[in-house]
């Protein structure tokens, strides 16, 4: 009876014994697959932006990356230098920006693009990184502007909305009257950097918006018309003389002269992305999951 009794302790730790190595097992295995997974996506996403590695440029009208101390606002591409409404815009240093220098923006500055032949445009791309901070104090921050409200001219306003400051406004003239279109709960989360294209698809009569590589949907924009008037386009405020200002960094501002792809967005975000991780803008966690996020869009 005794020996029976040790037999079967003796049985129970062996179990015991044998669930714990097999519970190790399991977790470096996960932990493996895991690593495994990572690697993959990003080769598989290196792959990918090498093949679109200049795609893009072939439309690229101009680019501000705000890296020329001497002319924070220089075009880099395009020679359509802006003008900005301050002198005490904050350049940031590179760890705290997407690559180089960046703007920050406290709620009193903007920068403007003056009118150019390149602006009037049947399709066009305005893509930035954009850093929300912790709160936006002013009603309707602006992203950018061009005209002021018409409903019989080329119109275009973004900005953050009124409440929340998580909702995604757009805009436009139809010929008669000013149509806004939005996009809700898309810049959900403060001190964040965004990845933000916005589409103007006057040709498919659309609007469109990206956030962070993700397509967020067109809206319909019937009745849009042509941007052809003399106004410039203003990024930061709507106007500096009525006010909306927009409060946070900006980061390279890119202008396309159509609509981009899928591909070619996905193409800039990854790129960004990378200098923010090299730049420890970003933690390797963030980084991973953004590219998680990234992958199982594809």
């Amino acid at each position: 009876m005794i020996n029976r009794n040790k037999q079967q302790s003796f049985t129970l730790i062996e179990l015991l014994v044998v669930i714990v190595i097999i519970g190790i097992l399991a977790g470096v295995i996960m932990i493996s697959t895991s690593s495994s997974i990572g690697k993959a996506n990003i080769a598989k996403l290196k792959v990918f932006n090498d093949s679109f590695r200049n795609e893009s440029l072939l439309n690229l009208i101009s680019e501000w990356r705000f890296d020329d101390a001497s002319n924070i606002v220089l075009d880099s591409w395009g020679g359509i230098n802006a003008t900005s409404n301050s002198t005490s815009y904050i350049t940031k240093e590179s760890n705290q920006c997407v690559a180089g220098a960046c703007i920050s923006l406290s709620g009193a500055q903007d920068f403007k693009i003056s009118d150019n032949q390149k602006f009037h445009l049947d399709d066009l791309t305005i893509m930035l990184w954009y850093y929300k901070p912790s709160s936006n104090p002013d009603s309707y921050p602006t992203f950018f502007q061009k005209r002021s409200q018409s409903g019989t001219v080329g119109y275009l306003w973004s900005w953050l909305s009124d409440t929340n400051k998580e909702d995604v406004y757009w805009q436009y003239a139809n010929g008669t009257s000013m149509v806004s279109r939005s996009w809700a709960n898309v810049l959900n989360s403060n001190e964040t950097w965004y990845h933000l294209v916005f589409l103007y698809n006057r040709s498919g009569q659309r609007l469109g918006l990206y956030v962070n590589g993700e397509f967020k949907g067109w809206r319909s924009a019937s009745g849009i018309l042509k941007i052809d008037n003399d106004s410039d386009l203003i990024f930061g405020s709507y106007a500096s003389s009525l006010g909306h200002f927009i409060r946070g960094k900006f980061d390279d501002i890119r202008l396309f002269d159509n609509v981009l792809s899928t591909a070619q967005v996905k193409q800039n975000y990854v790129a960004g992305l990378n200098s923010l991780l090299n730049n420890n803008s970003i933690s390797k966690e963030e980084y991973f999951q953004r590219i998680k996020n990234l992958s199982s869009s594809f």
